[in-house]
Order: structure tokens, then C-alpha cells, then sequence
């Protein structure tokens, strides 16, 4: 299925050292049905990742795959970090777009830290939400020294023409027994070239402004009565399963689907996994 290709446009205000500014979303619109389900991927990907999603959900949900922050053709200023205020007033853009229908949001690996904020702050507007293998279950210290401390800001900075600031201490670290061989190569491969080295540092600074409070969650959950799904692979190298299992165990209702998978879950069978999820009972 071919998508549409779209934008939505939201305003940023003005906002400590940032100015006012005008974002332009980049959107893949897969398919139709009466709800909506806003998607965000994850990191050194696009919104075609969800494509497999497009068959097994028609008639039942229409597509909204959104490209974060840092990555194609949404343009993010890339100093400023998304806040929750932001994500608000894009489900304001998306909704004027569409036919008012309930809304799902799904969020995948990084895009698991947008999903979690969504969850936090937005119950009310949440048909449910859907985690899968999402960042934002235990802190990501690389990320937040990263963004947060004054050497890790930069470090993050040089590493774009100096990769090897990273790429020495991870073989380090492999040789140590402290990464395993699978997180020591996906460490690598996302600093592969230069390109995924902006994308990086760009990436994290968007997101550390969202702070993945599970409490929150359970709390917005409750309140406003939106079901929590957390899919997980068993032997996904870069998430826990037990930390997986714990947040879902923390909210009223929530439910851990487990994947005979590594850490790549969107593929067709998820989505008909999910169509089943989001069908009306």
C-alpha cells in the first residue's frame, strides 16, 4: 500500500534560549478506518518502518507514522528538546486533520520515550497505548549524561568528526565483559557514518525532554481508563523482559504480549496482532 505523504505543521514557543518557531511533521498516512493510530518509530528509521502495519489494520485504523525529531524530513530545530506541551499540539494538528476518531499511539524502541509522554500527559485523548520494546522501561545513562552534564554534552558534540571518543571505550567494554557482543556491535552501528552521528545527537537531545515517569503512567491510565499493551522480544539484546514485566505488573489492566523475536518487532504478524487489539469488542 502506497502511503500519502503529509505534513503537520506545529508552533513552537518561544522558550528559554529557543525562539518561536514553526515545525513541519512529516507524516506516511497508510490506509483507513475509525480510529486513528499515531506511530513513532525508532531511531535511524522512518516512518515507512509501519508499512507492514497497513494491511492487517485496514478498515480498522488509519496509519499516522510520524518521523521524529532529527531524522528526514520532519525539521526539529536540532538544539531544543520536544516537551509533552509540544506532543499536545501535535494530536491538536492530527486531529484537525481527520475524522475526530479515537485515538491509539504506538511507539516502538525510541519512540517508545514519545508514546510513554503521550501516555503520561494525554489520557484523556487515548483510545490506548501500545509500547513496543520501548525506550523509556529503565534509564538510559548514556543518554542522559549525554544531554544533562556539561562533559557528556561534549562528548555527544565531538563524536560526530571524532568517532572513535565512543568507539574506543565500547571495544573497551567488550573486552571487559561489561557489553556483550550484540549491544557492542548496535553501539557501532548507529555511529556508523557521520550522518548517524548528527542523527544522534539530535535524537537525544529531542527527547530528553521527555522523562518517562511510570507512576505517572499508571496513575493516567487508571484515571482515564485507556488499556496499556507492552509487546516484548524474548531475546531482544537491548531492553529486559523483567523490566518490561514490572511496568506492566504496575499498571491497573496493562498486558505484556512476549515475541519469540530479538528487539524488530513491527512487522505483518504484529499488526494482526494489533488489529485484534484495537477491534471493537
Amino acid at each position: 500500500m502506497v502511503p500519502q505523504q503529509t505534513y503537520l505543521e506545529t508552533h513552537l514557543e518561544a522558550r528559554s534560549a529557543h525562539p518561536s518557531q514553526t515545525v513541519h511533521w512529516h507524516a506516511a498516512v497508510y490506509g483507513s478506518g475509525p480510529l486513528i493510530l499515531l506511530a513513532f518509530h525508532g531511531f535511524s528509521q522512518s516512518a515507512s518502518y509501519f508499512a507492514p502495519l497497513a494491511k492487517p489494520l485496514e478498515g480498522i485504523a488509519q496509519v499516522w507514522a510520524l518521523e521524529l525529531p532529527g531524522h528526514h524530513k520532519t525539521n526539529w530545530p536540532g538544539e531544543r528538546p520536544c516537551t509533552t506541551h509540544d506532543l499536545l499540539n501535535l494530536i491538536q494538528a492530527i486531529k484537525a486533520r481527520t475524522n475526530q476518531g479515537p485515538l491509539a499511539v504506538l511507539g516502538f524502541s525510541m519512540g517508545g520515550r514519545y508514546a510513554f509522554a503521550l501516555g503520561q500527559t494525554a489520557g484523556a485523548e487515548l483510545h490506548s497505548l501500545h509500547l513496543a520494546a520501548p525506550e523509556g522501561l529503565s534509564p538510559n545513562w548514556a543518554q542522559i549524561i549525554s544531554t544533562e552534564t556539561g562533559i557528556g554534552r561534549w562528548i555527544i558534540k565531538r563524536q560526530i568528526d571524532h568517532p572513535g571518543i565512543i568507539t574506543g571505550p565500547v571495544k573497551a567494554m567488550e573486552r571487559m565483559g561489561i557489553l556483550n557482543k550484540k549491544m557492542a556491535d548496535f553501539a557501532r552501528a548507529n555511529i556508523a557514518n557521520r550522518t548517524l552521528r548528527v542523527q544522534l545527537r539530535e535524537s537525544w537531545i529531542a527527547m530528553s525532554g521527555l522523562k518517562p515517569d511510570h507512576a505517572q503512567l499508571a496513575a493516567s491510565a487508571s484515571e482515564h481508563h485507556f488499556p496499556v499493551h507492552l509487546y516484548a522480544g524474548k531475546r531482544d539484546p537491548l531492553i529486559s523482559l523483567p523490566h518490561a514485566r514490572k511496568l506492566a505488573n504496575s499498571i491497573p489492566g496493562a498486558a505484556l504480549h512476549e515475541f519469540e523475536k530479538g528487539h524488530f518487532l513491527i512487522d505483518e504478524a504484529f499488526g494482526q496482532r494489533l488489529a485484534g487489539l484495537l477491534q471493537p469488542r
